[in-house]
């Protein structure tokens, strides 16, 4: 497969640090085009063996919110994607068949691999800079081949391939095994190499005249010059055109580097970097290369300057005329080879390019994808508008629940509620299918197995991540009057309980198929927590104190709520809710107060949320979660010394 387009602004910093020497004048070359066999002039084969095999397990959480950072992207077609995400020194090798609906995680590579190319659904590789990595069952895992030096690979076929390899082409025939130099030419230093189709190839590189270009038309055996230098009588006018656009007082040589995509066997598209000017151009032909058109270009200034209006990196080619240009903030879009730009909507970043587009592929004129730090977007109208596919994320939240190894489910505000699951923690979200009522709350018995609770209506039990859903309905009795529910909590698929504005508490143990009375409590409603079907706490009140700080009355019991104990009583700030981990540890939020408790609600401790309106809070081994009024969730991992923002 024919690999995807590469931010032409990774080179930047290359560029920035090549050395700058003297300006020097080259004379047009008047020597003929040659032809180069490649099994005559290289006969040497280097012998790869496959190091050591790595199955991709899910990655474990990571320690920072920007830990995961889309690297490359590779479609197979407009429904079959993949894509890297580096997670530290290790990708996750991610997947989606239905166009970025929905992305899954196929395995993981134990590298921060910046290059992809699947040739099939199955058969994939992955390139690190270091070591060069093979799949063969779609990246569940995956094969570390003893290659270096390599660069810019590309495969047009699940066995056959190019690459760069110190400033030569290479090739191979194994699924990368082995590799053997097909193309290597006097004074020449190949850069980047284009694959049309199996047997149809263009590999780019520079000269001390300027950029050189090259064709095979038998699949890598034989190969002829049709480009040698900025002066070949091929591009020489469309050079001069360049020089009239920019007006550069220093005419640049552009030999220092030149990166080549071809569209079909004659279309095609040259860019030409010039290190000691920091100038670009970029050249288009419709004819193999036998002449060339002037596109747009920088000269005398730092890579991604918007030089007389030219100076914008060269994103992504598709057939003919159809291009992709970027700035800092915006995608320009030609239909006309970049005769006229249409400008796209303001994309998602505020940084330089070579920072926020790691990577663009397009399929068609109209589907395209890039990727960098922000995430996976996709376009579906050629560009013009980007809609973000990976990692999706909610912006607001009413409740949550986790469980310790940081699976969690995230229920918003909307109506009809969305149900948002995460793997790590919180730091990515994706949204479950399927839509629901109004969602009071959500609760986790472990990973994928939980319920979401509706007060006015069915609640949602499932055991398989929401794959399948079971409907627990609720009594018509529970729906108005004084037994309106008012609370309602599942401890597992069996055990349940339920509050009522007129204080009543009501219990389950068939899954809500049939609720039993335990208590009839203040006249008022109230708030209770189990932990397990026995052990239990309830909030009831008020019980005295002045109308702006009620007296609650905290109460225990070991017996599923037949007897209830005091413990002490909490001063009602604002809003109160009662939340307990374990039989020992809970937390209350009571108004902008959060406090905590170590030993059963005997004694309590106020937690610094200066400025934050807590709502709801939860807590999973050492990470505490707390909604926010602002339909935020913060975490903790140090008992609340310490708070970060997961949500928006």
């Amino acid at each position: 497969m024919k690999k995807a387009g590469i931010a032409i602004g990774l080179l930047g910093v290359a560029l920035l640090l090549s050395a700058c020497g003297a300006k020097t004048t080259i004379s047009k070359p008047s020597r003929a085009k040659t032809t180069i066999n490649a099994s005559a002039a290289f006969s040497s084969t280097k012998a790869i063996q496959p190091r050591t095999t790595i199955q991709g397990p899910v990655i474990s959480s990571p320690t920072s919110a920007s830990a995961e950072l889309p690297d490359a992207i590779d479609p197979l077609s407009s429904q079959r994607v993949f894509a890297l995400a580096e997670t530290g020194m290790v990708s996750r090798v991610l997947e989606t068949t239905n166009g970025g609906q929905s992305w899954s995680i196929r395995g993981t590579i134990p590298s921060a691999s910046a290059l992809l190319d699947f040739a099939t659904p199955t058969v994939g590789y992955a390139w690190d800079g270091t070591s060069l990595w093979s799949t063969t069952n779609g990246g569940q895992h995956w094969t570390a081949l003893n290659a270096s030096g390599l660069e810019d690979l590309a495969f047009s076929s699940a066995s056959t391939g190019m690459a760069i390899e110190n400033g030569t082409v290479v090739q191979t025939h194994d699924q990368g095994h082995q590799w053997s130099v097909v193309l290597k030419a006097a004074n020449t230093k190949f850069d980047d190499v284009s694959l049309v189709n199996g047997q149809v190839a263009y590999a780019s590189g520079v000269t001390p005249q300027g950029p050189a270009l090259y064709r095979t038309t038998d699949a890598g055996q034989n190969w002829t010059e049709i480009l040698s230098g900025i002066h070949d009588n091929t591009i020489a006018q469309a050079y001069q055109s360049y020089l009239t656009a920019l007006k550069t007082p220093a005419p640049p040589s552009f030999n220092t580097g030149a990166n080549v995509t071809f569209t079909s066997v004659n279309d095609g598209w040259l860019v030409a970097f010039d290190g000691s000017q920091l100038s670009t151009a970029v050249f288009h032909t419709t004819n193999g290369g036998a002449s060339w058109s002037y596109g747009w270009g920088n000269g005398g200034c730092a890579m991604g300057c918007n030089a007389a209006g030219m100076g914008l990196y060269p994103a992504a080619f598709v057939g003919r005329n159809t291009v992709w240009r970027y700035d800092q903030q915006h995608f320009d879009v030609s239909t006309n080879g970049g005769s006229t730009w249409t400008k796209s909507a303001t994309l998602p970043i505020n940084v330089g390019a070579n920072e926020a587009i790691r990577q663009t592929a397009f399929v068609s004129s109209q589907i395209g994808w890039w990727v960098g730090p922000a995430g996976i977007y996709a376009t579906q109208d050629g560009g013009i508008h980007w809609t973000r596919q990976w990692p999706m994320e909610p912006q607001r939240a009413l409740s949550v629940a986790f469980t310790k190894d940081g699976y969690g489910w995230l229920v918003s505000p909307d109506s009809p509620s969305k149900l948002w699951i995460t793997t790590n923690g919180g730091w990515n979200w994706h949204q479950a299918p399927g839509s629901f009522g109004t969602i009071s709350g959500v609760e986790l018995w472990g990973p994928g197995r939980g319920v979401l609770v509706e007060l006015q209506g069915p609640s949602w039990m499932t055991s398989d991540g929401g794959a399948t859903w079971t409907q627990v309905p609720l009594p018509k009795k529970f729906m108005s009057g004084t037994t309106q529910a008012y609370n309602l909590q599942y401890l597992n698929p069996e055990d349940g309980h339920l509050t009522t504005v007129g204080g009543q508490l009501w219990a389950t143990h068939d899954g809500g198929g049939q609720w039993t009375m335990i208590k009839q409590g203040p006249s008022g409603p109230f708030f209770v927590d189990f932990v397990t079907p026995e052990i239990g706490w309830s909030l009831e009140g008020p019980v005295s104190g002045p109308k702006t700080q009620w007296q609650l009355r905290l109460t225990e019991t070991q017996d599923g709520g037949k007897t209830w104990h005091p413990v002490g009583t909490v001063t009602q700030h604002g809003e109160t809710t009662i939340s307990f981990v374990t039989a020992h540890a809970g937390w209350i939020i009571d108004g902008n107060r959060l406090l905590h408790t170590t030993d059963g609600g005997r004694h309590w401790a106020a937690v610094n949320m200066a400025g934050v309106n807590p709502m709801a809070v939860t807590q999973t081994g050492q990470a505490v979660y707390v909604t926010t009024g602002n339909e935020g969730v913060l975490k903790s991992i140090d008992g609340g010394n310490h708070w970060i923002t997961i949500v928006p």
